[in-house]
């Protein structure tokens, strides 16, 4: 993909990522030949242990947490996926994928923090790259928050589903278990290995990214 069609992003965490105006500004003056902006790194090359979008089913409830202006998208419409829903509260990237996609995606400004009782657990995929990372972010109270949105996620997955989530921490587990007790299953994956192999320039003392996999258990 050329340059001006797509961007990489750092994880670099010195911006307020957690604020619903940082995001409404940056899609609002965003540069308009970028068609796709990967924060960390583009989704659609990951081919890791039990993670790739081709293993996905376009039968599965698909829900994208925070997705942005992320190449997963594209990958999504090309492929003739139906079932997916997108939260995201910045209003402005909203009206971004509501114009560039033509589908009866379920396209929605809806901040994960306050959860809906009109959405029911029936998500089998939650991905979420990078926006629990924005939520910790928050100078104050980023853990209490980020215990909020995690539980509400889970609420949102259905009891066979499998949360995808994609961190620049290594310690996240500490926090799964906390609030509400949700039980849950947990796998850490060091994706930096095979990062190195798709970027050549990565460096992972710059650089770590992690994969973690959950799924509810009954105990």
């Amino acid at each position: 993909m050329k340059k001006e069609d797509s961007e990489q992003e750092s994880s670099s965490t010195n911006l307020e990522y957690h604020d619903k105006e940082f995001w409404d500004n940056f899609y609002k003056n965003r540069n308009p030949y970028i068609t796709n902006i990967n924060w960390y790194f583009d989704i659609t090359k990951v081919n890791i242990d039990n993670f790739s979008l081709n293993n996905l089913s376009k039968e599965d409830e698909i829900l994208l947490v925070g997705a942005g202006l992320s190449s997963i998208l594209d990958y999504f419409n090309k492929n003739d996926y139906e079932k997916i829903t997108i939260f995201d509260f910045s209003e402005e990237l909203v009206k971004i994928l509501n114009d560039k996609y033509n589908k009866d995606w379920a396209i929605d400004c809806y901040d994960i923090l306050e959860l809906n009782d009109s959405f029911a657990s029936d998500f089998n995929i939650i991905i979420d790259k990078g926006c629990l990372d924005c939520i910790i972010s928050e100078p104050k109270h980023g853990q209490d928050n980020f215990i909020k949105a995690f539980n509400n996620l889970m609420l949102l997955l259905s009891e066979d589903g499998i949360l995808y989530y994609f961190s620049t921490s290594k310690d996240r587990e500490r926090l799964f278990n906390m609030g509400d007790k949700i039980k849950c299953k947990i796998t850490k994956i060091d994706m930096n290995n095979e990062m190195g192999k798709e970027y050549k320039q990565f460096k992972t003392e710059d650089n770590l990214y992690y994969l973690y996999t959950i799924q509810k258990t009954d105990g």
